[in-house]
């Protein structure tokens, strides 16, 4: 999937989890941020204080909220400044 990704001049990335510097509950959130405008949170029942509460399956959040977006942007930033950019000269050699 990185392959075709990569080959579609997508810039790749990957995470390795067990990095001490991976704060693991940002890997869980799923968001898109807009023009570094808009946000929209997508929540699953797991993000929720009660599970089993399956009407908030597939719930959007969407906000202009500047400071919110920027959080996010931030977040965003942090976590890819950690990530390793997939190269298949190097990644494909060791699968």
């Amino acid at each position: 999937m990185m392959q075709l990704q990569h080959n579609a001049k997508i810039e790749v990335y990957f995470i390795f989890t067990d990095n001490p510097h991976i704060n693991k509950e940002w890997l869980e959130e799923d968001y898109v941020i807009q023009d570094n405008k808009l946000l929209v949170e997508l929540v699953t029942p797991a993000d929720t204080k009660n599970p089993r509460n399956f009407t908030e399956v597939n719930k959007q959040i969407i906000t202009t909220d500047s400071a919110r977006v920027s959080e996010k942007t931030k977040r965003f930033s942090r976590l890819l400044e950690r990530a390793e950019r997939f190269d298949p000269t190097i990644h494909l050699k060791n699968t």
